[in-house]
């Protein structure tokens, strides 16, 4: 019965970890402000990752599963309409926005439709790619980085609730044997692990800031 317990608190760190996303609305207006582009990516994958496990979760009959998801896809929407709002380049928001829903949809009617008796197992593994794939999406930019040694384009409160989140989700994987939950989120454990080291060695405040005052300063200048 620990199991119930272990969930219990993995929803509540995945509250924290759905919450924590609006931090990046700060990011994002300053990042409007200095007319600088960023990328929506992770965010858009955030919101699928959150509705396909929805579905998981109706399959299942899992609450822990349909609780947590149902948050996340009422907040990654909220911050993708932000990233819209603020884009400077919206028809690539909108864009992805249109594949990511088209993807899910054709994942949905797979799995309600299909005759196979392994429909549903498929579509646990389809889940367990997307939550890699939001896991991934981050570490685009460790190579940029490391090189410049400015963490600041990681927000340390997702950092930091992505590892809890997926520290716990993987132990209430391991305790009902169900490798969909398990393995992605082993791998977002070690790949979240690797985020707070970046933030905790290379974290410059600065970052956008630091452009959105240099845009200041040649304005003033001019």
């Amino acid at each position: 019965m620990y199991e119930h317990y272990v969930a219990y608190v993995a929803v509540g760190f995945s509250c924290i970890l759905c919450f924590s996303q609006l931090a990046a609305l700060g990011t994002l207006r300053a990042a409007k402000k200095a007319g600088v582009n960023f990328s929506s990516l992770p965010y858009l994958v955030a919101l699928g990752n959150s509705i396909l496990w929805l579905k998981y979760g109706m399959l299942k009959m899992d609450t822990f599963i349909l609780l947590s998801n149902g948050l996340g896809i009422a907040t990654s929407m909220v911050v993708v309409y932000y990233c819209w709002n603020y884009s400077i380049r919206r028809g690539e928001v909108e864009q992805g926005l249109v594949t990511i829903l088209a993807l899910c949809a054709l994942c949905f009617i797979y799995v309600d439709h299909s005759t196979s008796i392994k429909a549903e197992d498929n579509f646990g593994v389809i889940a367990s790619m997307s939550s890699m794939a939001f896991f991934f999406a981050p570490l685009s930019q460790v190579r940029q980085i490391i090189i410049k040694k400015d963490a600041s384009s990681l927000i340390p409160a997702i950092t930091a609730a992505s590892f809890g989140n997926t520290l716990l989700w993987t132990i209430y994987g391991m305790s009902l044997s169900d490798l969909h939950i398990l393995i992605p989120n082993a791998v977002g454990l070690v790949l979240s692990s690797i985020q707070c080291l970046l933030v905790i060695l290379y974290r410059n405040s600065s970052g956008v800031q630091r452009q959105v005052e240099e845009r200041i300063a040649m304005t003033a200048l001019a």
